[in-house]
């Protein structure tokens, strides 16, 4: 089989190393750069970086509960150091799942549901003892505190003040009182609570290793 020279273009059967016409080489040596080692990386850098868990619901029930009778103490002492306690409860929720679950990331969110959990059990703690005051307990002991409460108030004199003592004094009365209380209680000891998880999450919220 004839080629053409490169160079003069003169058929010239393959195979040969020198054009006959013009003597110009016909032979060509392919040579392939070799290709440099991949160097090899060590095992630790091919391992991704440990990623914290995601938040177990089912080992933080008993930090919940520790944190709402935490909640739940607090309350006599001016609600709480005026809501100081509930938010204390709160981040208190955090840290005690994060002594059960170290690997555990808890984010801002997942904090305030479990510092919310933690106030609602607090809660259920205090509407129990407030409900066998009243009820079981005839409500002479929490009665006499309420009628002190007003007594000493300012305001003692007023008819409102009156009328409050008169609903104090009849059962029925009572328990629309400690009622009414009880929903107010509820809404900020939760929602104090769930402050205090949110905030507890976002101080204490665990970064990836790198």
């Amino acid at each position: 089989m004839e080629q053409p020279c490169y160079q003069c273009n003169t058929p010239v059967e393959e195979g040969t190393a020198f054009c006959p016409q013009c003597n110009a080489p016909l032979i060509r040596v392919n040579v392939q750069m070799a290709e440099p080692p991949i160097p090899e990386l060590p095992p630790t850098a091919l391992t991704p970086p440990a990623l914290p868990t995601e938040m177990r619901w089912s080992r933080a029930i008993t930090p919940a509960i520790m944190a709402g009778v935490i909640a739940f103490l607090m309350v006599p002492f001016f609600f709480g150091a005026f809501g100081l306690g509930m938010i204390l409860a709160g981040i208190l929720s955090v840290v005690f799942y994060r002594w059960r679950s170290p690997d555990a990331s808890v984010s801002p969110a997942s904090g305030m549901l479990l510092g919310a959990l933690s106030g609602f059990v607090g809660f259920l703690v205090l509407l129990f003892f407030a409900v066998s005051a009243t009820v079981m307990g005839g409500g002479s002991p929490l009665r006499q505190a309420l009628e002190q409460a007003v007594a000493r108030s300012p305001q003692a004199s007023d008819p409102q003040s009156k009328q409050l003592l008169e609903m104090i004094q009849t059962q029925q009365g009572l328990l629309i009182i400690v009622i009414g209380c009880m929903i107010i209680a509820f809404f900020l000891i939760v929602v104090l609570t769930a402050l205090g998880g949110a905030l507890g999450a976002s101080l204490l919220r665990r970064k990836p290793r790198e």
